[in-house]
């Protein structure tokens, strides 16, 4: 699987039109006729309900980017079944050119409603001039309630202005999400997010045709459970623009994916653990895609991910996608009374630097003549676990800061990254009863392991096999109190 970098804007997700569909189960408490709620920077005010009939007239104002204090209103068609609950209405929503917001539930004088089903409908050209759709499907404590988009919904199809559709939600995709079939129903959206997608059962996710815009980019957080499939994900009759996929951490068990068309594959560096590799999150996919990590983001590369102590490891400081960089300044963390620092050294991507610091004095600089993008391994050195060292999990961390200023006598660097990985001392090689001395009685404690191994358990990361004859007898015992007396004729293995 080919390795790719990239550097683009953090993106989000694809395409849409104007039907939706939105579950949202559960009861709320009480509150006034008129009630706030902020979502996803947005402060969302309810300033009327009238019901006319079988029909909510919804009003509200909602402040944040991209708007002012826009007057919305959406209208609903509504029966009102348990728990007070809104069920499958049709209806319009008018209001705001630019930002449309669904909120969780419905108050008027009489109490409060659950929105349980709801579509959002296009009759008239009322959805038309939305421009950014946002779903909220999040009970009191925040956790996400089920959206099930089903198959016989097509949810965002001739809403010819929507350029972003924000899903808070656990969804399943029965459906085409997003389909344009003629250039007079272009969709220009661009962004799509989906904040969990448990399943996609979908032939055809997104189907779009003659669209213009320069970049259609999908992002999803799939945390898949065993025997759920996430797949389809063929954005179908795609005639221009780049179609990328971004895996959110979570994803690493969406191994099922079917990107036909999809142009790239991206996951964001500087978000996922130091240790992911591309084949942990995308071993299966059917894909032409190039599949890659996406930066800028640094990272604190490990040779290994334990050591024994009076050992060391190679630790290498690596960058993605670091751009316009005249100065770099690192400062390395670790617990001192644990390791030791040695042999640091700079690598080949800083080579052509004109300034480079004293790597003895612990802290280590760069500087160009002029600015140069980067990518690859800044520095190495070798990080030694003292011989007194407890055993444990330690964080080994590194931030970076780029073009350093001074201003005021404050300094102000340009951009800051940062990374870490955890690295793992184990007891000394040999040590068995875990009493930090290496002797004869360690080879007794083998002895009753041996006989009694789960009372006499071997500490993690020692192996015991000391003659490699594959089982563990009386013999390794024996190998390792001739080890105690003669250690260079009897050497034990790596643990």
């Amino acid at each position: 699987m080919k390795k790719y970098y990239a550097l683009a804007s953090v993106a989000v997700l694809v395409l849409a039109s104007s039907l939706t569909v939105v579950y949202l189960e559960g009861s709320f408490a009480d509150p006034t006729n008129s009630y706030t709620y902020s979502y996803e920077g947005y402060e969302v005010t309810q300033t009327s309900c009238s019901i006319e009939g079988n029909i909510a007239t919804v009003g509200y104002t909602i402040t944040g980017e991209g708007c002012g204090n826009e007057n919305n209103t959406y209208t609903i068609a509504y029966e009102i079944g348990d728990e007070n609950a809104l069920s499958f209405g049709t209806g319009n929503i008018t209001g705001s050119s630019t930002i449309v917001l669904v909120p969780p539930k419905v108050v008027d004088d009489s109490g409060t409603y659950v929105v349980s089903g709801l579509k959002l409908g296009s009759t008239g050209g009322s959805a038309q001039s939305i421009q950014k759709l946002l779903i909220s499907m999040v009970d009191d404590d925040g956790n996400l309630r089920e959206l099930n988009i089903p198959s016989t919904i097509s949810p965002f199809s001739y809403a010819t202005s929507l350029n972003e559709l924000y899903i808070n939600a656990d969804v399943t995709i029965g459906g085409k999400l997003i389909s344009s079939n003629s250039a007079a129903s272009d969709v220009p959206i661009h962004k799509i997010h989906i904040s969990k997608l448990s399943n996609c059962a979908a032939s055809t996710v997104i189907q779009l045709k003659n669209n213009t815009d320069a970049d259609h980019d999908l992002i999803v957080e799939a945390q898949v459970g065993a025997g759920t499939t996430v797949g389809n994900f063929d954005n179908k009759d795609r005639v221009k623009g780049t179609t990328t996929l971004k895996l959110l951490p979570g994803s690493v068990k969406a191994t099922s994916l079917n990107l036909t068309t999809f142009d790239r594959v991206l996951c964001n560096a500087a978000e996922w653990p130091a240790s992911t590799e591309l084949s942990d999150l995308a071993n299966a996919i059917t894909s032409t895609a190039t599949i890659g990590f996406y930066g800028p983001a640094i990272r604190v590369n490990l040779a290994d991910d334990s050591v024994d102590k009076g050992a060391s490891t190679t630790v290498t400081i690596s960058a993605l996608d670091l751009s316009g960089v005249s100065s770099l300044y690192f400062n390395i963390s670790y617990d001192e009374t644990k390791f030791n620092l040695k042999s640091p050294a700079y690598s080949d991507a800083l080579d052509s630097a004109d300034i480079k610091g004293d790597l003895a004095g612990g802290e280590y600089v760069v500087a160009f003549a002029s600015p140069q993008d980067i990518t690859g391994d800044l520095m190495t050195f070798q990080l030694e676990a003292k011989d007194d060292a407890a055993a444990g999990e330690y964080q080994i961390s590194c931030v970076v800061e780029v073009n350093g200023t001074v201003v005021d006598g404050v300094n102000h660097p340009e951009h800051t990254y940062s990374g870490s990985a955890m690295l793992t001392i184990g007891n000394t090689l040999g040590d068995l009863n875990g009493d930090d001395v290496v002797d004869e009685n360690d080879a007794v404690y083998l002895l009753l392991y041996t006989f009694r191994a789960s009372t006499h358990p071997i500490p993690e990361g020692q192996n015991v096999d000391y003659n490699n004859d594959g089982v563990v007898n009386s013999d390794d015992a024996i190998y390792l109190k001739n080890y105690v007396v003669n250690p260079t004729q009897y050497p034990l293995g790596g643990a």
